[in-house]
């Protein structure tokens, strides 16, 4: 049999009428391959346009996935980069009164010192 044949209505059937077209003993015609062929050839072309399509679709809704992922992306990075300087700010502030008990802490120190020094004094 050749390729053809399993397009052959005959198939399965009484093996000694399934032969090739080209041989006199074929009860199917040439024409019946030819538009089977053309069916299948159809069919394909239909199912391509499909699968282009349903291409196009889910390709689609990815790139809208993902560029809705990068704008919230974009949008975190723009919360953190505000909270970054509202917290390099408090950081700032929060340094700034860390020396200004430092600078309180050193001049209770030195007058804790001084009383000390002064009491000694006295006691003498």
């Amino acid at each position: 049999m050749n390729d053809h044949c399993d397009l052959c209505p005959m198939k399965g059937k009484d093996v000694t009428l399934c032969f090739d077209s080209a041989r006199t003993g074929c009860p199917v015609p040439k024409s019946w391959y030819a538009n089977q062929l053309r069916e299948q050839v159809a069919a394909l072309k239909e199912q391509s346009k499909y699968d282009h399509a349903q291409f196009n679709k889910e390709f689609k809704t990815m790139v809208d996935k993902k560029e809705e992922q990068i704008t919230t992306l974009k949008e975190l990075a723009t919360n953190l980069a505000s909270e970054n300087k509202e917290a390099a700010k408090q950081v700032a502030t929060l340094s700034a009164e860390k020396i200004d008990y430092l600078r309180f802490d050193k001049e209770l120190v030195e007058r804790n010192v001084a009383l000390t020094t002064e009491n000694k004094v006295l006691r003498e």
